[in-house]
């Protein structure tokens, strides 16, 4: 998967993020981590799995 990155330029802003899935996902990697080991590769077959489960937005802006 890959990330987009994004530059802000220099200066105050007001920012919000909003977050989905964000509970139920770390609460899968717990439980299997907890359940494999968190260095098993039932584990890091899970990760990849889980991988981009989590949805954020981020809003920036200025006065």
């Amino acid at each position: 998967m890959e990330h987009e990155v994004f530059t802000v330029d220099p200066g105050p802003c007001h920012s919000r993020v909003s977050a989905w899935n964000r509970r139920k996902t770390s609460e899968e990697y717990r439980r299997i981590g907890e359940h494999t080991g968190f260095q098993s590769p039932e584990f890091a077959t899970a990760l990849q799995r889980l991988a981009g489960q989590e949805r954020y937005l981020v809003q920036l802006w200025r006065d």
